[in-house]
């Protein structure tokens, strides 16, 4: 009953929220959750003026925010963490409606100080909430660029990995590292890995 009624408000204040002038670019989000929540957060988000990227359940590097109520492994929650992507309880979203234009992300950010007390989803114990700021303060402000940003990655047994293999690469293509698509290629690489030539580090998945 309180859910009908949080998305009745929600819909009565879409129905009177005036559509302001605001950069798509500047919000492009992907939403993640049941299909019910993600078309209520889309409407918010086109109402203000913002896009909605629609991926299915892949992650798209155009975006700048990722919505979840849950702190799952997700592909979506990975990459947006790897890449310095907002990572935004849905109360940022109701916030936005009732001022009726996007307002300052940081209360909402998982992993920061407040977004506790903005949401009350469930995080994977396997995940640490704070990598999401840490991650988008480094990218932001340009200390870094990805959390592989340098690392050369080789995917073997790409018909059996776990996640597939097209996963882990837009995870790896996400957090900035570089993917050795031929044999030839990991051989050259060992090679230079094991004599210590320049700064190259080998990672296999």
């Amino acid at each position: 009953k309180q859910k009908a009624h949080d998305d009745k408000e929600c819909a009565d204040q879409l129905g009177s929220t005036k559509t302001p002038k605001a950069a798509s670019s500047q919000y492009a989000f992907l939403l993640t959750g049941s299909h019910e929540d993600m078309a209520m957060d889309a409407s918010i988000v086109m109402a203000l003026g913002g896009t909605v990227l629609e991926t299915r359940r892949a992650f798209d590097l155009s975006c700048t925010h990722v919505i979840c109520k849950h702190l799952k492994r997700t592909e979506k929650v990975v990459c947006g963490m790897a890449s310095g992507k907002w990572i935004l309880t849905p109360a940022y979203l109701k916030q936005c409606l009732a001022k009726g234009t996007f307002v300052d992300e940081a209360p909402f950010e998982w992993g920061g100080a407040t977004s506790s007390k903005r949401g009350s989803g469930t995080v994977d114990p396997r995940i640490w909430p704070p990598v999401a700021q840490y991650w988008r303060q480094e990218i932001a402000t340009g200390r870094s660029h990805g959390a592989f940003h340098g690392k050369k990655f080789g995917l073997y047994g790409t018909d059996s990995m776990t996640p597939p293999a097209d996963m882990c690469r837009r995870i790896i293509h996400a957090a900035g590292g570089t993917i050795l698509d031929r044999p030839s290629d990991y051989v050259r690489e060992e090679r230079r890995w094991k004599s210590g030539d320049g700064e190259c580090e080998r990672m296999m998945m």
